[in-house]
């Protein structure tokens, strides 16, 4: 009910709209929204940002702490060639594939409809660009499986991005981690790029 009394008269059929009422504009607005959600991940980016401010809540004693970010080359290609069921197949066997290759500590989570986050702490900047590189081989030597039995073979790129943040500021080495993944890919792909740390935010 929008009005009682006097006021239920005034309104005839048309004069108002409710902000439930499902009109298409909103209804438009709102499917583009959920469309959004879901296309960028922007719940499970959520959720592993709340998991690592979490695990980041601890200074580092000795060593660099980094979040590392993975994203299959040319899957728009992929995408086409297979079918987004097929592809979502291949996705979930690379996220198994970078779980087998965590170390005690590391922690990891699909944060977009086409990548994957890792936050890891390592000894030095010898050791992340190594392990890096590891991971990026045996992703790139593994065969894949789709949909009716077809296998595939893929490439990722990676962009990882130091940091000693803690907290919320962790989003922005996740996204500097994407930017630089992404323009690894754009220059090839099958490669790495780690961009300047980014410096922590003031309190």
């Amino acid at each position: 009910c929008l009005a009682t009394g006097p006021a239920a008269g005034v309104f005839k059929p048309g004069n108002h709209g409710s902000t439930f009422g499902g009109n298409p504009l909103a209804c438009a607005a709102a499917l583009t929204t959920l469309a959004v959600i879901e296309e960028e991940g922007l719940l499970k980016r959520a959720a592993f940002l709340d998991q690592s401010a979490a695990q980041a809540s601890h200074l580092l004693k000795a060593g660099i702490r980094a979040i590392a970010y993975f994203e299959p080359d040319r899957l728009s290609a992929l995408e086409s060639e297979l079918g987004p069921v097929a592809v979502e197949d291949v996705m979930d066997e690379l996220g198994s594939q970078l779980r087998n290759q965590l170390q005690p500590g590391d922690l990891a989570g699909r944060v977009s409809a086409r990548g994957f986050a890792v936050l890891v702490e390592r000894g030095n900047a010898r050791d992340l660009d190594a392990w890096l590189s590891r991971v990026l081989q045996r992703v790139s030597e593994h065969v894949f499986h789709s949909g009716e039995h077809r296998s595939v073979t893929i490439s990722c790129s990676a962009g990882a991005t130091t940091c000693n943040a803690q907290g919320d500021v962790l989003a922005a080495p996740l996204e500097s981690s994407v930017r630089a993944c992404r323009s690894a890919a754009a220059a090839g792909g099958n490669r790495l790029l780690r961009p300047e740390p980014v410096a922590d935010k003031p309190e």
